[in-house]
């Protein structure tokens, strides 16, 4: 990890490898229709004997005035069976990411994030047997205004997803931070 400050600018980059034995990873195996052609994954969690994960993490914040905060990151992952050499499935090899703040007041402030996953590789959800891997890609973007009632407490409301972009259709959501889906709380904790 390498962090360094110049003056309103931050910057770090982060770059990690790990060699896991008997990782547990989950696998699509068929979907089943519910309507609205969406579809029910069905899945199978899967020991990889040997995994090779290592990444790129990029992060810049800059404090262009005494209202606003400029973001961006990059993250780069590259996941893959050390056994075989293929990749693993349910992982976005980059993510993109920018960020905008704005302090309207002392205690008010406005939000706009948006977020790029690019190459997820998983299945076709509609697919029922031997259902290949395929890469897909999507951009989000949130607003949100905040308002601070005490050091201690902060109400704030937004729209995630402005756009109302769906999920590729083989995002699968599976709770390690690995997946698509929505990762954003319902409710922040600071300490």
């Amino acid at each position: 990890a390498f962090g360094r400050t110049l003056g309103n600018l931050d910057l770090d980059a982060v770059l990690h490898h790990s060699d896991v034995d008997d990782l547990i990873n989950s696998r699509l195996v068929r979907s089943v229709p519910i309507g609205g052609g969406r579809f029910r994954g069905f899945y199978e969690y899967e020991n990889v004997d040997k995994a090779r994960i290592r990444g790129l993490e990029l992060n810049a914040k800059w404090q262009a005035s005494d209202a606003l905060t400029l973001q961006a990151g990059y993250d780069w992952l590259d996941a893959i069976d050390a056994n075989t050499d293929q990749r693993l499935e349910g992982r976005a090899r980059r993510t993109y990411r920018l960020e905008s703040s704005y302090a309207l007041a002392d205690d008010w402030r406005f939000t706009a994030r948006a977020r790029h996953t690019g190459d997820y590789l998983s299945r076709k959800p509609d697919c029922r047997v031997n259902c290949p891997l395929y890469d897909t890609r999507q951009t989000l973007v949130d607003l949100n205004i905040s308002h601070n009632l005490t050091e201690q407490v902060e109400l704030f409301t937004g729209i995630d997803n402005v756009f109302d972009q769906r999920d590729p259709s083989n995002y699968v959501n599976n709770n390690a931070g690995t997946g698509g889906g929505r990762s954003d709380p319902d409710a922040r904790y600071f300490y």
